[in-house]
């Protein structure tokens, strides 16, 4: 993870998954600059439109300007972190079995951010988007 340029934190995940093996990897407490729960993986590609996506994969999918919580929600520090970014716009886009926790979480950064809204998914996750859908969102977004 980078913060203005300077490595802060890192996870890595499996290529190939186990069974009763974890399939991520964190940096270590002791080794972060900022722990996990504060970075938001792809931060420093966010300009005037920021879309809150899960996961990395997602991000891999969606490109410049999309930015991973590591789960549902934000942490306090993910949401200073962001504000300090100033996006005009923020979007929302979970995957469909997470709507309460897109609502819940509009309903928080309304109050922090001039613009903010739920983008719902008609199929899958943002990271199992085609190359086409993954075109068409982001125009839809950043046209």
């Amino acid at each position: 993870m980078f913060t203005n340029g300077r490595m802060v934190s890192f996870i890595a995940a499996a290529i190939v998954r186990k069974e009763g093996v974890v399939p991520y990897l964190n940096c270590t407490p002791e080794e972060a600059v900022d722990p996990i729960n504060h970075c938001l993986y792809n931060y420093d590609s966010v300009g005037d439109t920021a879309v809150i996506v899960e996961g990395i994969t997602d991000v891999w999918r969606m490109g410049v300007g999309f930015i991973a919580t590591f789960r549902k929600g934000m942490t306090s520090e993910q949401i200073l972190l962001l504000r300090k970014k100033k996006p005009k716009r923020v979007f929302i886009m979970y995957d469909p079995d997470a709507i309460k926790q897109s609502e819940k979480l509009r309903d928080h950064l309304i109050s922090i951010f001039p613009y903010v809204e739920i983008l719902e998914l008609t199929n899958g996750d943002p990271g199992s988007q085609s190359v086409q859908e993954t075109m068409e969102i982001r125009k839809e977004i950043f046209s």
